[in-house]
């Protein structure tokens, strides 16, 4: 087998710790102790492991509140389009011109854009649009729902800045990579005798074509 590099055991790791966001995945590993502080360490493990750009930093720093945004924008978006559309079709236009559910990063765009007209529906004095706002409202979209998305928002785009860290000799590169490939070559093993669904070993990046 090809010695992997550097590169290579960062993305099995990133691919690994992603799919920990699958239900059935996580359930496995925390049957056989797997903790919230286990997955902190990972991520810790992996994000020391610079200079490697192995992801955008968005995904990278923070995959599931990205995906958290994105269940966010299918949830909403729909019943948001469904209440409007003929009820306030005017407003329906306004809120989702240019507009529309989308995946990865753009979801940041799309959302933000999205939030920015429904506030702006609080600021106008017209019947309609305050007739459009508090129908939302009444659907679920409140504010407690809005703020929710903010901070995803806020989480995504306002990454804290890492402390500074040491000179990267080759021996402290290579003591972090061990470090860091300690830590999946334990869990991985684990996952892959606790856990029999092909769909969720697929997603932590084993049974590969």
């Amino acid at each position: 087998m090809a010695k992997l590099s550097t590169s290579d055991k960062a993305r099995r790791v990133l691919t690994f710790l992603q799919g920990l966001s699958q239900p059935k995945a996580l359930r496995a590993l925390k049957g056989a102790g797997f903790a919230p502080a286990d997955l902190d360490e990972g991520w810790r493990l992996l994000r020391a492991l610079r200079p490697v750009d192995f992801e955008a930093p968005p995904e990278r720093e923070a995959p599931r509140t990205l995906e958290q945004l994105d269940a966010w924008e299918n949830h909403w978006f729909p019943i948001a389009k469904a209440t409007l559309a003929h009820r306030f079709p005017s407003i329906h236009d306004e809120l989702f011109l240019n507009v529309h559910q989308t995946t990865g990063l753009d979801v940041l765009n799309s959302v933000e854009v999205f939030l920015e007209r429904v506030s702006g529906l609080e600021q106008r004095q017209d019947k309609d649009a305050k007739a459009a706002r508090t129908l939302l409202t009444e659907r679920g979209l409140n504010r407690t729902v809005i703020h929710a998305a903010r901070a995803l928002l806020d989480q995504i785009q306002h990454i804290p800045t890492a402390p500074p860290e040491p000179p990267d000799t080759k021996e402290a590169l290579e003591a972090r990579e061990a470090a860091l490939w300690s830590w999946y070559l334990e869990w991985s093993a684990i996952a892959r005798v606790k856990l029999q669904d092909k769909t969720a070993l697929r997603g932590l990046g084993f049974l590969r074509k």
